[in-house]
């Protein structure tokens, strides 16, 4: 089973400062590309770093993202194209139109946000050994149930066949608005509504349509959501020693994780799933990677 993998990115101001991507709009990428070329991958033929334009764009950032493409292109032999586009409905419609503009070409496709790193060897085929059976309809690093909302991936990081993603367009929007789920809006203040009308719904209709969500936790691999964040709901099966399956960038580079002052300011909305920690503890040192 071949894949696409989509990379949804934003070079604008984010949510939370980030110093490095604030002198370079690229930073995300570049990570996240040196990343996947570091890994050993088999079933990825192409990857679609889908960017929407920003306010105050910087007349350099088109050619920057396309030397790194043509840097990973000449690294690994992965084709790498630069969707531009308008920012609606952040990364859930970047994924929609990256998808859209590759429909029908490969079995499968891999979707993941920039600052959320795959992390081990063979990711892609780990996920999409999982969609063999025809009755998963996605294969997530994580499946959650957060409060009141359906369960869903607790991270958009995942895959799913392109049969499944034909019939979730058609089941979210119908002939008339064919496309992958995401709130039509470009404004970051419906951030709320991004969550509710995008990313639940791109994961949490797939029971809708009678088909299972799936994630690598079930085989005993970790999952880090934030850098002092670490999900234990699936305490029970995650084994010792296991590397970490997807890890955010601050991660990586010691010297980029974020202030713990900064962690206890934002909500906890995985509270229930969620141990906050002070500090890594000895097993997750291990599962970090060496800088």
């Amino acid at each position: 089973m071949n894949a696409h993998y989509i990379l949804a990115t934003w070079g604008g101001p984010r949510r939370d400062d980030w110093p490095a991507q604030v002198a370079d709009p690229t930073y995300f990428v570049a990570v996240h590309l040196a990343q996947i070329a570091r890994l050993k991958t088999s079933r990825i033929q192409k990857i679609t770093v889908a960017a929407p334009t920003f306010p105050l764009e910087p007349a350099s950032y088109q050619l920057r993202l396309e030397a790194l493409a043509l840097r990973h292109e000449i690294e690994t032999g992965i084709s790498v194209e630069i969707l531009r586009r308008k920012n609606i409905g952040i990364s859930y419609g970047s994924f929609s139109d990256a998808w859209l503009a590759n429909r029908g070409r490969f079995e499968a496709t891999i979707f993941c946000e920039d600052d959320q790193l795959p992390g081990v060897d063979d990711f892609d085929s780990l996920l999409l050994e999982k969609l063999r059976n025809k009755a998963i309809g996605y294969s997530a690093a994580l499946v959650i149930k957060r409060g009141l909302c359906p369960v869903s991936a607790g991270i958009p990081f995942g895959a799913a066949r392109e049969g499944a993603l034909e019939e979730l367009a058609h089941t979210w929007g119908g002939e008339d608005d064919f496309a992958l789920p995401h709130w039509r809006s470009a404004s970051a203040e419906d951030y709320r509504l991004h969550e509710m009308e995008g990313q639940v719904p791109f994961t949490s209709f797939y029971p809708k349509m009678g088909l299972k969500l799936a994630d690598m936790v079930e085989d005993g691999f970790p999952v880090l959501f934030r850098a002092r964040q670490w999900f234990e709901r699936f305490d029970p099966r995650v084994r010792t020693g296991k590397p970490l399956f997807c890890l955010p960038v601050e991660s990586v580079g010691r010297n980029e994780l974020l202030p713990m002052t900064v962690w206890r300011r934002m909500r906890a909305p995985f509270a229930h799933t969620i141990r906050r920690r002070e500090g890594f503890s000895e097993d997750m040192e291990r599962r970090l990677p060496k800088t």
